[in-house]
């Protein structure tokens, strides 16, 4: 039985391996970030590959929708320096939580592992001004280059707004898996957000995009959609473990 001296030192073992460079640390899990414009069947996705894809798949939540159902909610009234405190807040936040996911998750001296990320840290980009961004970065003593190395693969799915404009929806509302969301955009608005969710990620080498295909050959639109969420996340890993 191990002591609890040496349970305490394999603990400041693992923290001292802790650097700045969060893929020093991704040991055999891979980290794959889910993404898109609003409502696109995220919540759905995370769901259905965890079901579905063999081996352990772990899911970190996004880190915005976890500050606005604290109470933390974005004010649009606020200065430069409290909007970039909040940003920066989500940032710091995402890469924690992806730091310490990461290392319970090698712990287990599982073959592979896969962390899904719904969203990930270069998603904060596009809410921000280039300055704002830069701002982000130097803070956090980090480059863009290195957190998308942090990343094994990116899958961005469509918004519904984006060819199934029917089932977008707004406001105050649930998503799929019945978790409370707050939405603001208008399906027009929704649109231009999942342009700007594809560019942030577009310098990522492994970026696959998952379309909304609703034409008549298809019987289950959504089931369509999550299929070919899973295919490409079969694609990074074996791209990966090449």
């Amino acid at each position: 039985v191990e002591s609890k001296q040496g349970k305490e030192h394999k603990i400041r073992r693992m923290l001292r391996t802790k650097t700045k460079a969060s893929s020093v640390i991704r040991g055999n899990v891979l980290r794959v970030v889910l993404t898109g414009g609003p409502c696109s069947g995220k919540s759905s996705a995370l769901s259905y590959l965890q079901k579905n894809v063999p081996g352990p798949i772990y899911c970190l939540p996004e880190v915005a929708t976890l500050m606005n159902n604290s109470g933390l909610k974005f004010c649009p009234d606020v200065s430069y320096d409290q909007y970039l405190s909040h940003q920066l807040a989500i940032c710091q936040l995402q890469l924690a939580l992806e730091d310490n996911m990461t290392q319970v998750a090698s712990s287990r001296h599982e073959d592979t592992s896969i962390l899904l990320c719904d969203r990930g840290i270069i998603d904060n980009k596009g809410y921000m001004t280039s300055e704002q961004w830069t701002d982000v970065l130097k803070t956090m003593d980090q480059t863009e280059a290195s957190l998308l190395n942090n990343y094994a693969g990116v899958i961005h799915m469509d918004t519904a707004a984006k060819g199934a404009l029917e089932f977008y929806k707004s406001g105050d509302t649930v998503d799929d898996s019945g978790n409370k969301v707050s939405r603001s955009e208008s399906s027009i608005e929704a649109v231009a957000l999942d342009d700007v969710m594809w560019n942030v990620w577009q310098n990522h080498p492994y970026q696959f995009r998952v379309v909304n295909n609703n034409n008549n050959k298809t019987k289950d639109p959504f089931q369509a959609k999550l299929k070919e969420t899973m295919r490409a996340l079969e694609a990074i890993r074996s791209k990966s473990s090449e």
